[in-house]
């Protein structure tokens, strides 16, 4: 019998409740199959309540004809796209909460609906089912919702999914452009593990090897699958390693396994570009067009540091110029300031440190070169995914906004990186 989620299946053997942490159930189904489940959850006692988009409930009619009825169900028009915001979770919230007794919410979409849905269950103290409708994004076995708040994205606690319907006509039948955004996320973990293991080294932050391997070598799979195949033969492979990325994340109880600056930049960008509405800003998409920028930065680090290039300018500048960053806030930032006054609140970088992490620096440089060595996997994933056509789709990022975002990259999330390495060593300064 065939196992399409082996290695889903293959991690969550022995993590399936860690703490409050759950591994969902990920069950291979059908959409008639998924029809016929959520049927029995009345059986069970339960009154579900259905989460959908115009979009999502076209592409699982059977669920949500089944579910769909006033007062227990809301299908949000799927034109223009739903965004995640927050307000809309606290609307959901409400209408879970008038909808009666003993409710179970089931969310028929990919990330943004499954977000929304995840962040309301938890708000209404109901469990979640998930079935989503494309391989797009790692959220489904996440703790986390991608919201936002305030302006900016970020990233509240949620209720995990009991289970997650993974039906093979639904996923295989979706569009082009959402598998394709789930195997450019996908590509996120490979740079996320070499800033991962880069900060612990310089940094002393905690490090999981396993976890990290584990989602690097879940994305290899997946892009595998899409070089050997069709992007049709990749959605599943697809949703099988975001399974695994979105858990390992419980696990950590971070986002570190599966993102790094890349994300950052895609974030600003769903926030601050002004997107023409021909034009496609998934998160993934954005993520995608992010990792061939970081790419190129880090093949420009990676040169400097095994090269031997010498630190430029003293510790005391660096340090300066760190503690003077605010002076240095361009117009076009300035609506992010408060998010990076936030993040910049958990950072300290004076003069010792600064000398203390130049040290680290000199002396792993053949470690870190060595971890650029993922960089090749991840212009391989690239031209696998240029092949599959993904260009059609990216957005085109303006230019001053590319430059803002590798800027601005440190301050917009404390998470350590090779912008970090370029910095201290005065690369950038």
């Amino acid at each position: 019998m065939s196992r399409p989620h082996r290695l889903y299946a293959r991690f969550r053997r022995s993590v399936r409740r860690i703490g409050r942490r759950t591994a969902p159930d990920l069950i291979d189904t059908s959409a008639a199959g998924a029809a016929r489940f959520v049927r029995s959850l009345r059986g069970a006692g339960y009154c579900p309540f259905l989460l959908a988009d115009d979009h999502t409930a076209a592409a699982c009619p059977e669920v949500v004809d089944e579910l769909s009825a006033p007062g227990s169900s809301w299908i949000l028009p799927g034109t223009p796209r739903v965004v995640p915001a927050i307000e809309t979770s606290r609307e959901l919230s409400r209408r879970i909460e008038a909808a009666g007794t003993t409710p179970m919410l089931v969310v028929v979409g990919a990330g943004t609906l499954t977000d929304i849905a995840k962040h309301a269950a938890l708000s209404a103290d109901v469990p979640v089912i998930a079935l989503p409708t494309a391989p797009s994004v790692d959220a489904y076995a996440s703790a986390r919702s991608a919201l936002r708040i305030d302006g900016y994205h970020r990233t509240p606690s949620c209720r995990v999914p009991a289970a997650v319907l993974s039906c093979a006509d639904v996923i295989e039948a979706a569009p082009d452009e959402l598998i394709l955004a789930g195997l450019g996320d996908l590509t996120a973990k490979l740079i996320a593990r070499i800033d991962w293991e880069v900060s612990s080294i310089v940094t002393g932050e905690p490090f999981d090897r396993a976890q990290a391997d584990w989602c690097a070598f879940c994305a290899r799979s997946a892009v595998a699958s899409l070089r050997h195949g069709t992007l049709r033969s990749a959605a599943i492979p697809a949703l099988d390693a975001l399974m695994v990325s979105g858990l390992s994340m419980q696990l950590i109880g971070a986002s570190r396994p599966a993102a790094s600056a890349e994300h950052t930049l895609a974030h600003l960008w769903e926030i601050a570009v002004p997107f023409d509405p021909s034009q496609t800003d998934l998160h993934g998409l954005l993520v995608t067009t992010a990792i061939r920028t970081v790419v190129e930065r880090y093949r420009s680090i990676c040169a400097a540091l095994s090269t031997g290039k010498a630190p430029s300018g003293s510790a005391h500048d660096i340090a300066a110029a760190e503690a003077g960053w605010r002076d240095r806030v361009p117009v076009e930032m300035s609506p992010f300031t408060g998010k990076m006054e936030e993040e910049s609140a958990g950072r300290s970088l004076g003069e010792t440190e600064v000398t203390r992490r130049r040290d680290a620096i000199a002396v792993n440089r053949g470690r870190i070169v060595e971890l650029c060595g993922a960089l090749d996997d991840a212009e391989r994933a690239l031209d696998a995914l240029d092949r599959a056509g993904i260009g059609a789709y990216e957005a085109q990022i303006p230019d001053v906004w590319v430059t803002r975002a590798i800027d601005w990259v440190r301050y917009l999330r404390n998470r350590y990186s090779l912008f970090d390495v370029e910095f201290e060593m005065g690369w950038t300064v």
